[in-house]
C-alpha cells in the first residue's frame, strides 16, 4: 500500500542527494529532533544544520549530514532542500565524509581569499600608483 512508505526527496542546490522510499525518518529543526511516519500530518519544518536518518524496509539505517534548509511533508510526499548535504552508511563513515568535505571546503575557501588579497593588492597599486598623484 502506497501510505506504508514515505516518498523521500532531499535536494542540495547542485544534486539530488536521495530520492527513494522509505519506512520512517528522524529529523533535526530548530524546535529539536522530529520523527515522520508514513501518516504523520503534513507540516514544514526548518531544518538546522545536523543528520537526518532514514529507516529502509528491512530496518537498515541510512544518514545525511544536512545544513540549514527547508523540510515539507505533504501526504505520503517529503521533500527536503538543503544548502549542503552527504550521504552516508553509517555514522563513522559520515563523520569521516563530513570532515573531508569541510578540509576541502576550507582549502578551496582559503585559495579563494589569497587570490582576492593579491587582486585587491594589483587593483590599489595599478589605482594608487598610477594617477598621477604621487599617491602610494
Amino acid at each position: 500500500m502506497a501510505t506504508d512508505k514515505i516518498s523521500l526527496k532531499v535536494v542540495l542546490p547542485h544534486k539530488v542527494l536521495w530520492n527513494d522510499r522509505v519506512a520512517a525518518m528522524t529529523a533535526e529543526g530548530s524546535n529539536g529532533y522530529f520523527g515522520i511516519q508514513p501518516r504523520h500530518q503534513d507540516f514544514i519544518s526548518d531544518i538546522v544544520p545536523g543528520i537526518l536518518i532514514v529507516r529502509t524496509d528491512g530496518g537498515r539505517e541510512r544518514f545525511m549530514a544536512l545544513d540549514d534548509g527547508l523540510l515539507v511533508k505533504r501526504g505520503s510526499e517529503v521533500t527536503v532542500a538543503a544548502v549542503n548535504g552527504v550521504l552516508g552508511d553509517s555514522l563513522e563513515r559520515l563523520r569521516r565524509t563530513v570532515r573531508e568535505e569541510f578540509l576541502r571546503r576550507d582549502e578551496k575557501e582559503r585559495k579563494s581569499r589569497s587570490v582576492l588579497s593579491m587582486l585587491e593588492g594589483a587593483i590599489i597599486r595599478r589605482v594608487g600608483g598610477g594617477n598621477g598623484h604621487g599617491e602610494e
